[in-house]
């Protein structure tokens, strides 16, 4: 599986209103790294994609 298809299957077990903290726990379970950079750096780039939404601080709503 591509580091892409690792990510867009990580969105897809997420509900779809979720928290950065769900984000890591979720991480923590498939063994994927937990610090700050790799986690921002992915929920930039899903945001960037058109696939979630920001809506408070570090809770995010889901597009696709």
């Amino acid at each position: 599986m591509t580091e892409r298809g690792a990510a867009s299957s990580l969105l897809a077990l997420l509900p779809k209103d979720f928290t950065t903290a769900d984000l890591i726990r979720l991480r923590a379970r498939k063994n994927q790294s937990v610090t700050p950079t790799s986690v921002n750096s992915l929920l930039c780039r899903w945001r960037k994609l058109g696939r979630i939404d920001k809506t408070a601080d570090a809770h995010w709503h889901r597009l696709t």
